[in-house]
């Protein structure tokens, strides 16, 4: 029998268990509030796992609910349409190598504005807060180390009147602000 097949072997893996094990954790996953993946044969365009479809059934265009077949099988694109309800949605797509599967993720675009919008509110809230409150507190520290400034100033413009009758206010003899150690050399 030369030159003639006499058998064929083959060695292969049962996956059933592991592909119901994934179709499970594919479903369960949620995108923000109500968005879902979907996984595709490529090759074929067939349902591996979807929570809202059942496995093995041809994927339509009913199926991505406003995203064509061909925007589906796409690797690596975003893309932002209009669902059949009229509501504004954003799909992911994805090629899964080694298997020729494309993931899909889809979900509302208003769920993921919805959080965007509200991190950017606190943002801007601790923002405005933090900018107030560094202001009072340099305010406080501009107040307190010109007091000095502004009191050699008075005695300065009282002493310009002619007037030496006024002695200068008393200041920390150990203080480190240069106007105390002006108004201490000069007292």
């Amino acid at each position: 029998a030369q030159g003639q097949v006499i058998g064929i072997l083959y060695i292969g893996f049962e996956i059933t268990q592991s592909l119901t094990q994934l179709q499970a954790a594919v479903n369960k996953i949620t995108l923000e509030e109500t968005g879902s993946f979907l996984l595709m044969r490529k090759a074929d365009n067939v349902l591996v796992a979807n929570p809202k479809f059942n496995a093995g059934e041809p994927v339509t265009e009913s199926m991505l609910d406003g995203l064509t077949l061909s925007q589906a099988t796409q690797d690596q694109s975003e893309f932002r349409y209009t669902n059949s309800k009229n509501q504004p949605m954003f799909a992911y797509t994805q090629t899964v190598n080694g298997w020729n599967w494309m993931l899909i993720g889809q979900v509302n675009a208003n769920e993921l504005n919805e959080e965007s919008l509200l991190l950017l509110t606190i943002n801007a809230i601790v923002a405005v807060t933090g900018i107030v409150l560094i202001t009072v507190l340099l305010s406080f520290v501009l107040i307190r180390s010109l007091k000095p400034l502004h009191a050699l100033q008075r005695h300065m413009e009282i002493l310009g009147t002619g007037d030496f009758s006024h002695p200068l206010p008393p200041s920390a003899y150990d203080s480190q602000n240069e106007v105390d150690k002006i108004t201490t050399s000069v007292s």
